[in-house]
């Protein structure tokens, strides 16, 4: 081939060339893969924390699914149609089937503080989505609140009830002598607050920590 100088010039790559661009590639991909490896381990070990704790993951699943749905509407729906399946299946739902097909009555600055409640649950930026000055910014300010304030003085006193749960059967297991040895703590081990912190999505999970079938 000719460049525009009229001059010669190949683009067929030497042996090395084309080694030195395979590992140029390999590389980044390798250390991709072991930080992937990471973050899956550890959404499996945080996965296994909640279980420990009594939630059942495929409830987890779903509230992971719901925060990432933007129209409230599309939950609404669902839930409707999960209602009228349990009745025709013979659930005893009774009259709760009707609460979905009534317009939502709730007070604008209850509903305000009900999501600003959320969104401080959920570590969000405090932006509510109504002016600020209005009864309805100012109330979904103060749900936000509330909802920080739920994660440090409730969380706190869960995680010291549930440590303490905890140590009271490690205590347990390692006075039984030879009639059984204490049980492994593991991933059960003392939790804090940090244990909690947000982890990646990563879509594939250990099978050992995702024993639940039952629909959210």
């Amino acid at each position: 081939m000719t460049d525009e100088s009229g001059e010669n010039f190949t683009t067929e790559l030497t042996p090395e060339e084309r080694e030195a661009l395979f590992f140029h590639h390999l590389n980044p991909i390798v250390a991709q893969a072991a930080a992937v490896q990471r973050e899956r381990e550890e959404l499996n070990r945080l996965r296994k924390l909640a279980k420990a704790d009594g939630f059942k993951l495929a409830l987890i699943d779903e509230a992971m699914r719901m925060n990432d749905i933007e129209d409230d509407s599309i939950i609404v729906d669902e839930m409707k149609e999960w209602m009228q399946i349990a009745a025709w299946m013979g659930l005893p739902v009774g009259q709760q089937i009707d609460l979905f097909s009534e317009p939502d009555r709730t007070p604008l600055t209850d509903a305000a503080f009900a999501a600003g409640r959320t969104a401080g649950l959920l570590a969000r930026d405090p932006k509510p989505p109504h002016e600020e000055s209005t009864e309805a910014g100012q109330a979904w300010m103060r749900g936000w609140h509330e909802g920080q304030r739920m994660m440090g003085e409730d969380l706190k006193s869960a995680m010291e009830k549930k440590n303490a749960e905890k140590s009271a059967s490690s205590g347990a297991g390692d006075t039984a002598g030879e009639e059984g040895a204490a049980p492994d703590n593991g991933d059960q081990a003392d939790q804090s607050p940090a244990d909690h912190a947000e982890a990646a999505p990563i879509a594939e999970f250990d099978e050992t920590s995702e024993p639940e079938t039952e629909p959210a």
